[in-house]
């Protein structure tokens, strides 16, 4: 790496609309009270905003957390491989943790869809 310019490999969610359109459950759920006031979250800030709600809120019900735990913690651990992966400049193992997390948080959406 140059002294002043850094060189990064990273993910990022283009279009954070697509988001709350393929997993509106868990965004709404992610999203809590202020939801019609929310800031667009991305993949990542969905994952990471899920696991810290299933850990540390109040707001969310005992049941639903109970539910939602092991598949965020999962969705959560990808995406800590995922990061390690790109620190790493591992491009191909990011690829492939990146679509493993959007299949991990398509079957919480499916479950946890029947029960909102």
């Amino acid at each position: 790496m140059a002294e002043i310019l850094q060189i990064r490999v990273s993910a990022y969610t283009f279009n954070p609309l697509e988001v709350e359109q393929r997993w509106p459950s868990l965004y709404r759920i992610a999203s809590g009270e202020n939801y019609f006031q929310k800031k667009p979250l991305g993949v990542l800030e969905l994952v990471i905003t899920l696991n810290d709600k299933i850990q540390f809120s109040d707001t969310i019900s005992k049941d639903i957390k109970d539910f939602l735990r092991e598949p965020v913690q999962k969705a959560f651990a990808l995406k800590k491989q995922l990061d390690a992966a790109l620190s790493n400049w591992e491009a191909k193992l990011a690829d492939k943790i990146a679509y493993e997390l959007e299949d991990a948080l398509d079957e919480a959406e499916q479950s946890i869809g029947d029960r909102l």
